[in-house]
């Protein structure tokens, strides 16, 4: 970088990333791309505008500057697997008002690093300020919010107006990069299909097992991954624990059959090496965990989550990726699940149709091939 005036000019022009913090899933898959752009394109200045946690970012690429910024909601949830459905209309109705009265601010601050092309997982908006600055714009997801809430129109109708701004700014996006399990896109016309994109475990089994003091557990290891919002309270206790397994989760819980692991960074352990070193991962689905569970054959003992209808188009393609198998919440929360587990280990995640090629990982290379086809277009023609 070289100053002129007071004002910072790039040698090159950046890629900046506008992240959902929804969830972990829009993060840490565009951390992937973000770590992979870094690694191959070093001279490249690249920026993130999210509202996920930091210390995400921090853990996949500490280098790369993050300003929090929120331009979504995403779904309102008192808990992992509970959704506030009117609340949600309330919040993303006040945070695309706001974003609007605050657009020519983040023009400004946009300018400021001479972008050359945009990513959005998922915020409409980055679309809008891309053509606001005539510069490429993508969108990388498995789902859009038009998509999501179009499902919710017919019980509250305020939906569908908040649908119509959106889809006004995601008609804008240049290409989209389809993830798998995915859903509809009607509001892009130009959609290419991604592969497999997830983290994949750094350390082996048997490391991360002796790390964590676990190398002479014996029994079946289960993961309780619930993501930042966990379950509800009472919840974790009602599981009942049934002790030819053993449980582990990286939430503070008030079940003394739960080993609680709070210090994996500490050890120099991520959590796909967590996933990859158990047999099982207790989850609802979402995009994160289950495309962890992919790339590492780890297996998966899902429960439903509400009318969210991305649980429906994981769901649909669950048996080509993962080694999955589905309980009831009742079931669950009644503690009658020792059997699902005992038959979920007798099924290899290697087995699965799609297993070879989710292993591979390849999605963060060949998103980063269409991203940098719109940026190094953009260069050439403002050279």
């Amino acid at each position: 970088m070289v100053m002129t005036g007071s004002r910072p000019a790039f040698t090159r022009h950046s890629i900046v990333f506008y992240i959902s913090g929804h969830g972990f899933g829009h993060a840490t898959r565009t951390g992937s791309v973000i770590r992979f752009i870094r690694d191959h394109y070093p001279d490249i200045p690249l920026y993130v505008r999210s509202w996920a946690s930091t210390r995400i970012f921090d853990e996949m690429c500490p280098d790369v500057p993050v300003t929090w910024r929120q331009f979504d909601v995403g779904v309102s949830q008192p808990d992992a697997v509970t959704l506030d459905i009117p609340d949600t209309l309330h919040a993303m109705r006040d945070t695309l008002d706001q974003t609007d009265r605050q657009f020519d601010a983040e023009v400004a601050d946009l300018r400021a690093l001479n972008p050359g092309c945009i990513v959005s997982d998922i915020p409409p908006v980055a679309h809008r300020l891309a053509a606001h600055l005539e510069i490429p714009s993508v969108t990388l997801t498995n789902f859009t919010w038009d998509w999501i809430y179009r499902e919710w129109v017919e019980a509250h109708p305020g939906f569908a107006s908040l649908i119509e701004r959106m889809e006004r700014d995601y008609r804008l996006s240049c290409c989209l990069l389809r993830l798998p399990y995915a859903g509809d896109f009607p509001a892009f016309a130009n959609v290419h299909d991604m592969p497999m994109l997830g983290r994949r475990a750094m350390k082996s089994r048997g490391d991360t097992r002796r790390q964590l003091g676990l190398d002479t557990e014996t029994r079946p290891l289960v993961l309780l991954s619930f993501g930042g919002m966990g379950l509800a309270p009472g919840a974790m206790e009602s599981l009942g624990y049934p002790s030819d397994f053993c449980f582990i989760t990286t939430s503070t819980v008030p079940e003394g059959a739960v080993l609680s692991l709070h210090s994996l960074d500490l050890a120099g352990i991520g959590y796909p090496d967590l996933v990859a070193a158990v047999d099982i991962v207790l989850t609802k689905p979402g995009y994160g965990i289950v495309s962890e569970c992919a790339v590492n054959h780890t297996r998966i003992l899902y429960t439903d989550r509400g009318p969210f209808r991305e649980y429906d188009a994981i769901i649909k393609q669950l048996d080509a990726w993962n080694c999955a198998a589905y309980i009831p919440q009742s079931r669950l929360f009644g503690g009658r699940w020792k059997t699902d587990l005992e038959e979920l280990m007798q099924r290899d995640p290697a087995s699965v149709p799609r297993a070879v090629e989710a292993a591979e990982a390849r999605g963060a290379a060949v998103v980063t091939e269409h991203v940098m086809g719109f940026y190094h277009a953009y260069e050439n023609l403002t050279q």
